[in-house]
């Protein structure tokens, strides 16, 4: 025996001790025994072994599970690490542990984005008899949850059913999701009820939405079995760093307030690498600083390569446009005013929002995404195993420029580019918003979304070729519903999720989206690639959520440097308890005033100075008429109406609204009182109490107002809303009213051991961990259909579907990422670098005695830069002419340029312009297609550049649909790009 396999096996014998003395188990099941020998070969099947030696490693794998499997079936008390029994409702060998709920089995193909889910079990109604299931208990007293895999086959996402253990009522499940799909249920068993040989688990549906079960999985010591499968890591979190990344002594004092526990670990992120205008110069020599700056302060890192807003390509286009000309612009449409426009002007530096639906566009960004890949591949090949580049985000928010954007009309629609309209029409999609968007016109636009993300992941895959950072790349997704394109935040997030990539989301934490990052972790382990934390909010309850969610990491945007330091110390004292809050029947709801000013009469009896105001998704908010004065609505309930019964019992009021008081000195809202929304209640009109008064805050979605107490035996009950707004009408605004039904069930809600981020933290780890690795499984074997027979790998799947199947998530997942490495194509080349001898041309952006910078024609990208060698000869022609004596003080912004460059550095420069003066003959207005178009006496008509200077007019603040640089009449000059054919600049003479 040689000493590398002495060690093996001195490891092994200790691995088998440990675990035995962890399970209390006097001896290892064959199934335990499995899993030690094939862990203790994993490490030698990825070593430079003959490929005979893994081969045979991989039948001889494939033969001892497939042993296992079949005996897994005859014999139901084989226990697997943690699990210690499942049903799986469509397996016949566990339909005599099964009874009650519908008799027939239900499937369902859950859809989401790019993913399909299929779902099978058994359903159960309000009507049916309960569902019963019967476990078996291999030791008695042990510290068993249940975790039941649920799911919806309709919309509506309601859930709520109570479950009991031999008889006794244990817990009360309730939950709102977003519509259809998967969910997990944890369920403590109290020790008290854990008797062998079995548990019978009983189930109740009291909600009149089914809700199906798909499978039981009864774990002993949930927690244990976690953590021995390496479900549980740790959750990175940090800053945005792009202002401070080039100042060492920032970057250290950052670090150093930043939490480095074994559960939370400090990351870095540069939020705006903009990959697709930043030359490859600047790319790269960001991405070196960031990951040199991760290695030196011991940190993980984050780099968001993007091509939205501040990334925002503006460079040239290859055939004389700019990648912001108008003709990639996304066009706007607002029903209200029958108006067709654009994303600018806009409060974020006039930067426009480009469409996706442009496939030159896509194409252009697709290949820079290309470029990056290959730029991080080549530096994670250096050091692959202390590389520190975690997290790689493609784009920030890729959405449309709808209504909720800071100066749109509240019912602003996008995208309406005449490429989308042409993708539509190719699609039998009529793409006109004039009559309102029907279901196929935003079907159209959610999938355009999709095609976006999917195409610019496939850029990135390119570059990256298949290795451990191509399983780190993450979509960015946020909780909107842009132009009413959905229904839920699901179906938002759903454009995010693709077939080759993760999910990122951006979302704030809340106990109400709760539900929605526990459908999130369905899809994969969950990450917060964005949370807007400006202002100087503190963000402890961010990185508690997150944590409790699954998350793989958490990125603050605009975080102060004092709400940072909160985090480590916060986590010192323990982590907090999140508690969902129940979703209860509405009795009465107004519907976020959907109707706009009929909604005042309909819904209240009696007004005094209120009005409706148009609010984003097409909902009304409502307000009083003066600042300074109060406004009033009252609000008539009747228990006969609205519940059958002839007095109320227990009753609870939800409101969403807002109360403050901006100052625009200081950026934010000021603690004034006198800016406030009153509630007022009671069984009649001359008995209300004050039940809730707000200021300076907004009223979230689950915040609830019991009014058990003031309603309680009332025939009636009156709400009054009064309305004291200072300065600004809006901002105390009423967004919706909603009266609620508590369950008699809620004492059952919370009756687990813990309701900690880090119990909490566990079930979504098993969850994130079971859906990724089914998600790279079925990748990879869809993949495998084209394999031919005898393919060693395909043994090697057989394996790991096995691992999956005992619950060795990790391991499953790790082992397809083997596979699938082993077998992939090499990256793509490296085009990009330049040569030190070449030819540049491009249109000018600027000159000085040492450099000359400009931006590439056929680079797409802004800001290359070649300096000038100290005798670099110059060569100016204005319309064709040669002007005598020229230096780089004649050349101006807009000028065409050719460089030949000789070791780096420009040796020769020629300057082309055209020019003219006189009366303007034809100048036409900026529209939604086409930059205006302008023409002197006895010249052509051309358009003007969008990065045009315009001089001596009037006040020029950027560029609108409507906007006319000129008048017929007017006597102006010109200069124009002769290459590109757009005028550069005009001025008035």
């Amino acid at each position: 025996m040689t000493a590398e396999a002495e060690d093996k096996g001195m490891a092994l014998a200790a691995h088998i001790a440990d675990v035995r003395q962890r399970s209390g188990s006097p001896a290892l099941s064959p199934d335990r025994r499995a899993l030690f020998f094939l862990e203790t070969w994993r490490i030698d099947l990825m070593t430079p072994h003959s490929q005979h030696i893994r081969h045979l490693f991989v039948i001889l794998s494939a033969v001892l599970f497939g042993c296992l499997q079949q005996a897994a079936v005859c014999a139901a008390d084989v226990l697997v690490p943690g699990i210690a029994d499942r049903i799986t409702v469509s397996d016949p060998a566990d339909r005599d542990r099964i009874a009650g709920g519908a008799p027939d089995p239900v499937t369902y193909t859950w859809m989401c984005g790019d993913r399909s889910y299929s779902l099978a079990g058994r359903e159960l109604k309000a009507t049916d008899r309960p569902l019963t299931f019967r476990f078996h208990v291999p030791r008695a007293d042990r510290p068993l949850t249940l975790e039941l895999w649920e799911f919806r086959r309709s919309n509506d996402g309601r859930v709520a059913y109570l479950v009991e253990a031999n008889g006794q009522r244990i817990q009360f499940r309730n939950r709102k999701y977003e519509g259809a799909g998967p969910s997990s249920a944890f369920i403590d068993i109290p020790n008290s009820m854990v008797h062998q040989p079995t548990i019978t688990v009983r189930l109740t549906n009291l909600c009149d939405n089914p809700i199906c079960f798909s499978s039981a999985i009864l774990y002993d010591d949930l927690e244990g079995y976690a953590r021995s499968e390496g479900l549980v890591q740790p959750m990175y979190v940090g800053p945005i760093v792009d202002g401070v990344l080039d100042d060492p002594a920032k970057m250290k004092q950052l670090r150093e307030i930043l939490p480095d526990t074994p559960d939370v670990k400090p990351m870095f992120s540069l939020c705006t690498l903009a990959a697709a205008n930043w030359t490859p110069e600047t790319v790269e020599r960001k991405l070196d600083r960031l990951i040199a700056s991760a290695r030196e302060l011991n940190a993980k890192a984050e780099v968001q390569a993007i091509t939205w807003w501040g990334g925002t390509p503006s460079g040239c286009d290859g055939i004389g446009g700019r990648w912001n000309d108008v003709t990639y612009q996304q066009v706007t449409y607002v029903p209200g005013k029958d108006r067709f426009g654009l994303s600018v002007p806009n409060v974020w530096s006039n930067t426009p929002w480009l469409t996706v639906g442009n496939q030159r566009l896509n194409g252009f960004k697709a290949d820079c995404f290309a470029r990056f890949g290959r730029m991080v591949r080549d530096r994670y090949e250096q050091d692959p195993a202390n590389f520190p580049l975690i997290s790689i985000v493609l784009d920030n928010e890729p959405t449309y420029w709808a209504a909720g954007n800071p100066g749109a009309a509240p019912d602003q629609l996008a995208d309406f580019n005449l490429a989308m309209v042409e993708s539509a029409r190719k699609q039998g999609v009529t793409l006109d918003p004039r009559d309102g968007l029907g279901p196929d016109e935003k079907g159209f636009l959610r999938r355009a979304l999709l095609d976006y993300n999917r195409e610019m992941n496939a850029g990135i895959r390119r570059g990256l070729g298949e290795c451990a950072l191509s399983e780190r790349v993450f979509t960015h997704t946020f909780m909107a519903t842009v132009n009413g394109l959905f229904e839920d935040f699901m179906q938002a997030t759903g454009v995010g999720v693709i077939r080759t990539g993760r999910l990122g989301g951006e979302w704030m934490a809340s106990l109400s989206l709760l539900p929605a990052l526990e459908q999130h972790r369905e899809l994969g382990i969950p990450a917060g690639i964005n949370r807007e934390a400006g202002g100087g909010q503190s963000v402890l309850f961010d990185v508690d959520f997150a944590y409790a969610m699954g998350c793989d990491h958490l990125t603050l945007f605009n975080v102060s440097d004092d709400k940072l330091a909160e985090i480590a110390p916060s986590l010192k004292g323990g982590w907090q308890e999140i508690k969902p809050t129940p979703w209860r029947p509405v009795l009465f709801s107004t519907d976020h005033f959907r109707t706009g000013a009929a909604s005042l009469a309909k819904y209240f009896v009696e007004t005094q100075g209120v009005a409706t105001e148009p609010w984003p998704g097409q909902t009304f908010g409502v307000r009083g008429d003066k600042p300074g004065v109060s406004s009033r609505a009252l609000v008539r309930l009747s228990s006969r109406e609205l519940t059958g019964k002839p007095v109320f019992d227990s009753l609870a009021l939800r409101y969403d609204a807002r109360a403050f008081v901006w100052d625009f000195k200081k950026g934010g809202s000021v603690d004034n009182p006198d800016g406030y929304l009153a509630v007022r209640a009671g069984p009649s009109r001359d008995r209300l109490t004050e039940v809730d008064r707000m200021f300076n805050g907004v009223k979230k979605a689950g915040d609830r107002i019991d009014l058990s107490a003031v309603a309680r035996g009332a025939k009636e009950l009156w709400v009054e809303f009064e309305f004291h707004p200072i300065r600004l009408p809006g901002w105390v605004m009423l967004f919706n009213v909603e009266l609620e039904r508590p369950w008699a069930e809620e004492n059952l809600l919370y009756t687990n051991r813990s309701y900690r981020a880090d119990r909490l933290r566990v079930e979504s780890s098993i969850v994130g961990w079971r859906a990724d690795a089914s998600w790279a499984l079925t990748k990879v074997q869809d993949d495998a259909a084209t394999w031919p027979a005898g393919d060693p790998d395909l043994a090697g799947l057989t394996a790991v579907r096995s691992l999956f199947a005992a619950g060795s998530y990790q391991k499953a997942y790790r082992a397809v990422r083997a596979i699938v490495e082993r077998r992939a194509r090499p990256p793509e080349a490296a085009p990009w670098a330049l040569s030190p001898d070449r030819q540049e041309h491009g249109e000018l952006a600027s000159a000085d005695p040492a450099a000359i910078r400009f931006e590439p024609y056929d680079g797409g990208y802004c800001d290359a830069v070649v300096k000038l060698a100290p005798d670099a000869a110059f060569r100016l022609e204005e319309n064709g002419m040669v002007r005598p004596q020229a230096t780089v003080k004649d050349v101006l912004p807009g000028d065409d340029v050719t460089l030949e460059v000789k070791g780096n550095r420009a040796v020769s420069v020629v300057v082309r312009r055209g020019t003219a003066s006189g009366k303007v003959t034809t100048c036409t207005a900026m529209t939604p297609y086409a930059m205006p178009i302008l023409a002197e006496e006895g010249g052509p008509g051309r358009p003007l550049s969008y990065r045009a200077k315009i001089g001596n007019m009037e006040s020029f603040r950027g560029w609108k649909v409507g906007y006319q640089p000129a008048q017929p009449g007017d006597n102006v000059s010109i200069r124009w790009n002769p290459t590109t054919g757009r005028i550069v600049e005009v001025e008035q003479k």
